[in-house]
């Protein structure tokens, strides 16, 4: 008797005490288990790498502020530089360096900031490297292009007004 020859073909009429659960709460029942929701998305958070803030020689931050002077004694020509600053994390410490060509129309002199056409605000103390562009692709650091003793000005030739 261990072939079920006697009940093979008998038909099936159901739970008397139960009602006949639907298909798609059976089909719910052998979905995957997720007991750490969210396990997955702070994995891949906490392997993001991030980078730390550098710490700017002296000599390094000096240029930097040369060069803001400079950009802000010519603001209403709209100077065009190539920028490389520093955008904090939202979420973890540290950041990353975005390296970008901006046309400056303001500076904040108050907030230490660099406003750019684009409405991007970049912090002077988040700078890394702050370069001319001359408007025919060359770059030119601009703090070494006077000396204290000489009255400079800069020669936007591609810039528009």
């Amino acid at each position: 008797m261990n072939d079920y020859s006697d009940i093979i073909k008998t038909e099936y009429k159901g739970s008397q005490t139960h009602t006949r659960m639907s298909m798609h709460d059976r089909a719910a029942q052998f979905s995957p288990f997720a007991a750490l929701t969210g396990y997955e998305e702070i994995i891949d958070e906490t392997a993001r790498f991030t980078d730390e803030p550098l710490e700017l020689t002296r000599e390094k931050r000096d240029e930097i502020n040369d060069t803001v002077r400079v950009i802000r004694e010519n603001i209403r020509r709209k100077p065009r530089v190539r920028v490389e600053y520093f955008i904090p994390d939202g979420k973890k410490k540290g950041g990353k360096y975005v390296t970008a060509l901006k046309t400056i129309v303001k500076t904040d002199d108050v907030g230490g900031a660099l406003i750019a056409d684009d409405g991007t605000r970049i912090s002077v103390g988040d700078i890394s490297e702050l370069t001319l562009d001359e408007g025919d692709g060359s770059l030119k650091y601009l703090s070494n292009r006077f000396d204290e003793n000489t009255d400079f000005l800069l020669d936007f030739s591609g810039a528009t007004e």
